[in-house]
């Protein structure tokens, strides 16, 4: 199982996120054939890959070869991307080559015995190991100990099947090679969506009367746009090993580069959006003397308006409004990362939306100065809310934020040099 599949499996959706998701599927069905092409496309090529190499290795080595090694080699060296897939065809070869060589120096050498057997495994073990062939440093011994049951021209044999096998899946990993740009750019505007509908989920709660479960909700709902960062991470490494020695994407100049440093963005910018959950989380659960609704305020008596606490919650208002502008600006920012061909409007309205937030966060600065009536438990904690939300609009500043490359430019529309 894939690191991706792994994710999806051990992401939990709530039910409203699963009607959700079967209502647009029904709405837009052919949008949802297109999110499976993937594997379906990679089932295709295996299957191809794996009769090919059947044949070939017929048509090369005799009808009378039983050539069950060509497919099974075809089978494992097909991989997602062109790059992966030269790697894995590297490593095979290396195996059964050393294995082989390894199989007849000891035997032919040395006879088999315990002792040959022995030290010819160790051998490959260290060999594979020492080449980092990965999961195929097994490979070398397996071959090994299978030249010793059937005999030298099995070496042989299994070397050109392997040959054939990796051949055939290079081939057709060749003909088929997607870059996978744009599957990770949707998923980036789906992390970056997840993001904005925590943040606007907080902006909407400050305006009320919030509540503990309302802020630990927030706090499930940022860990829940954190699983969405982990598949456009794992979706975004693809696209970054997918057009490495892709010739469609080395023709057009393509970089993964935008993407890649977008999602650092995004992850610096989770960080963040837990810390303020986090933080009002501990306002509300009494951990900062947050007052407690006004019915239970009363009955403490008219000293409790006259210490501040009455109006603590209507405070943070601000910082309500200031997160509210947030969500246009991860919106704004998933946008850019679409595949759109005119970058120019997504772009601008990212701008806006941080010059608005800023206004905001200045807002919410003066609201949040710490007076006489502050107890000193809150000043930290309006200090680390506002700082926390300054640094979610610099990471996303397409002009002055850490992370400028993650806009400019595209990956899909990179000019080519001049000649």
């Amino acid at each position: 199982m894939s690191t991706k599949d792994h994710l999806r499996e051990q992401r939990t959706l709530t039910p409203n996120e699963l009607l959700r998701r079967l209502t647009a599927v029904l709405r837009h069905p052919w949008r949802y054939l297109r999110t499976i092409g993937r594997p379906t496309a990679q089932t295709a090529k295996v299957t191809v890959a794996c009769a090919l190499s059947w044949q070939l290795a017929l048509w090369l080595l005799g009808s009378d070869h039983h050539p069950v090694l060509a497919p099974l080699t075809a089978l494992f060296t097909v991989q997602l991307t062109i790059y992966g897939t030269l790697r894995q065809a590297g490593r095979q070869i290396a195996g059964v080559l050393i294995g082989v060589a390894v199989a007849l120096l000891f035997f032919q050498q040395f006879g088999v015995n315990w002792l040959t057997v022995g030290g010819a495994v160790g051998t490959c073990l260290t060999a594979g190991r020492l080449l980092r062939l990965g999961a195929q440093a097994h490979e070398v011994p397996t071959t090994v100990l299978l030249v010793v049951g059937s005999g030298a021209s099995y070496g042989t044999s299994r070397f050109l099947d392997t040959l054939i096998g990796a051949g055939v899946g290079i081939a057709v990993n060749l003909l088929v090679s997607p870059s996978h740009l744009r599957r990770a750019g949707r998923s980036v505007r789906s992390a970056s969506d997840a993001l904005a509908t925590t943040v606007r989920s907080m902006a909407t709660g400050l305006a009320g009367e919030w509540t503990a479960e309302q802020a630990q909700d927030w706090l499930s709902q940022s860990h829940r746009a954190a699983a969405e960062l982990d598949l456009a991470r794992s979706e975004v490494g693809d696209a970054a090993e997918g057009v490495r020695l892709n010739p469609r994407q080395l023709k057009r100049a393509i970089t993964a580069t935008p993407l890649v440093e977008a999602v650092l963005c995004l992850s610096h910018v989770c960080d963040q959006v837990q810390a303020m959950a986090r933080g009002l989380y501990d306002l509300a659960a009494g951990g900062r003397v947050l007052p407690g609704p006004p019915s239970e305020e009363a009955e403490e008596g008219e000293g409790s308006g006259a210490d501040g606490r009455s109006g603590r919650r209507e405070v943070l208002l601000p910082l309500g409004h200031l997160l509210a502008r947030t969500g246009d600006c991860l919106e704004a920012f998933g946008r850019v990362h679409t595949g759109r061909a005119d970058l120019e409007e997504p772009v601008r309205a990212l701008c806006e939306a941080i010059d608005w937030a800023h206004e905001r966060h200045a807002e919410a600065a003066r609201a949040l100065t710490p007076g006489p009536d502050t107890p000193a438990a809150l000043w930290p904690l309006y200090g680390t809310l506002l700082d926390e939300a300054h640094r979610i609009l610099r990471e996303l500043d397409p002009e002055h934020g850490p992370h400028r490359q993650s806009i400019h430019p595209q990956p899909d529309r990179i000019p080519l040099p001049q000649q």
